[in-house]
């Protein structure tokens, strides 16, 4: 029973998410503890991890079988494939189905990923039905095939390194109406499209009419099934290093793409980085919030001290990512990020730029001691010019 309950928690996204946001202990002693904890509870989920096949399809979990297509092995097939992975997709209703599409697009462009997109799926108990494009078995289940549907190299090329950046961006913004998040994913799809196919040398023209195939809501069922698995997108990033290496367009996409994620889901730490760290703030002197610093000089170590910084999200080993969280920092989190919003809505040409808010009178002070401190510097600094 003790083992059923371990499974059930180690593959449920919400309980892992809630594993990384914990918040750090205020001291070395409870630290100790703590780690220790974690270390405990992670050997213990990974024992009930190695049982999921046993227990989960013996006992609880129905799986979920879902179509799956594959290149029958000539060039043309995998450009079939991509085609009709999207043109799936964006009809089915079932997520895991959606997520299993998605997967079959872009493993037929990087067949290199097919085993970390399966391991995935595997987690959230999807079985992926193969079907060979084209075969007999695609005839028998009424699969369409016209060997004109499909995007030309270019166009495939961008619409791939869309589809992988779906899986790196939060497609559940924090607004309360659903017209906004449209208009927001409608804005990233169109805004990557365009600057891929720049890079590209493809006319306006061309990326005018090429249009990102996943709604919204597709898109988030992706993110949901794919988003959570860090081995993914670790993964997605070395396909793309290498890529770089390779000659033709499919290395401007990779140095492109590997540029644009840099630094994912780490834009708390390189926020606190940027504004507080790099301007020698005193807001990282106050003693009000020294566990926060201790925190945040703890995990800069270890970032900059790694192979790829950048990457750090994803690369890090064990338990380091969870200190990358804002729970860890949530006051230093907030003052940088109201430092950053100040800074944007001062130099931004758009209309509004929205400020976070306030959440405490701490955050407030915090944030005036820094604006002081940057006015004070200037002033010296012009003194000392005019000095001279």
């Amino acid at each position: 029973m003790v083992l059923i309950i371990l499974l059930i928690l180690s593959q449920d996204a919400s309980f892992n998410a809630s594993i990384h946001k914990l918040e750090r202990p205020k001291d070395d002693v409870q630290n100790v503890y703590f780690l220790d904890a974690c270390k405990t509870l992670k050997v213990a989920l990974t024992v009930a991890y190695s049982y999921r096949w046993a227990i989960g399809k013996a006992v609880i979990w129905k799986w979920v079988d879902a179509d799956y297509f594959v290149p029958d092995g000539l060039a043309s097939d995998k450009d079939i494939v991509f085609y009709l992975g999207w043109k799936y997709a964006s009809n089915l209703d079932k997520r895991e189905e959606i997520a299993t599409m998605y997967a079959s697009a872009m493993s037929a462009i990087a067949p290199e990923l097919e085993d970390a997109f399966f391991s995935s799926m595997e987690g959230r108990y999807i079985h992926p039905q193969r079907i060979f494009i084209p075969s007999t078995q695609a005839h028998a289940r009424r699969i369409l095939l016209n060997e004109h549907d499909k995007y030309g190299p270019d166009e495939t090329l961008v619409l791939f390194g869309t589809g992988l950046q779906i899986l790196y961006v939060s497609l559940i913004q924090q607004v309360d109406i659903q017209m906004m998040q449209e208009v927001n994913y409608n804005k990233f799809v169109t805004n990557s499209i365009n600057a891929l196919g720049r890079k590209l040398d493809m006319s306006d023209g061309v990326l005018s009419r090429l249009k990102f195939p996943l709604a919204l809501e597709k898109a988030q069922a992706v993110k949901r099934v794919f988003g959570v698995y860090n081995d993914l997108k670790a993964r997605i990033i070395r396909y793309l290093m290498s890529a770089c290496d390779q000659k033709g367009n499919l290395s401007i996409v990779g140095s492109y793409m590997c540029e644009i994620l840099a630094w994912s889901e780490m834009s708390v730490f390189v926020s606190i980085k940027e504004m507080l760290y790099a301007s020698n703030s005193p807001v990282l002197q106050d003693i009000s919030i020294k566990h926060e610093v201790k925190a945040f000089y703890y995990i800069m170590k270890k970032i900059d001290k790694s192979v790829h910084p950048q990457f750090f999200r994803y690369f890090c080993n064990g338990l380091d990512d969870m200190y990358v969280e804002k729970n860890n920092f949530p006051i230093l989190a907030q003052v940088a990020q109201t430092l950053k919003s100040d800074e944007v809505r001062g130099s931004s040409s758009e209309q509004f730029v929205a400020k976070p808010k306030v959440s405490s009178p701490m955050v407030g002070q915090l944030v005036s001691l820094h604006q002081s401190y940057v006015t004070l510097r200037k002033i010296k600094s012009t003194s000392n010019v005019s000095k001279v």
